[in-house]
């Protein structure tokens, strides 16, 4: 799967995904909003928040940040589907998520939240 049809992916499963990016393993873009590649380098690696979502693989990384309507779980297990087939590996995520604090995660939802 390449990067951009992940995201495809993901927004064809939820309409609640506001914007998504894809990095690599460095940090660099490869599909999605550029600002939000910016923003997520920021990011634990596995950040998980009721809005906003990062899971990583040995090559890539995805970010999310979801709608007031998204379910966070249904939300993680499909971005943890879709970096395992972007990533081609069995296991997905380096480490346990990381849950952003409320302030953390509500400042980075409003920023690239929908108007």
């Amino acid at each position: 799967m390449t990067p951009d049809l992940a995201l495809a992916y993901l927004t064809a499963l939820s309409a609640d995904i506001e914007v998504a990016a894809v990095l690599d393993s460095e940090g660099n873009h490869l599909a999605g909003d550029p600002r939000l590649s910016d923003a997520a380098r920021e990011l634990p690696p596995n950040a998980t928040h009721p809005h906003v979502h990062a899971a990583s693989s040995a090559t890539h990384t995805i970010v999310l940040v979801t709608g007031p309507f998204a379910l966070p779980r249904l939300t993680r297990h499909d971005l943890t589907t879709a970096l395992t087939a972007l990533s081609g590996a069995e296991t997905t995520t380096n480490t346990a998520p990381t849950p952003l604090d409320d302030a953390t995660g509500n400042a980075f939802r409003q920023r690239f939240s929908a108007p």
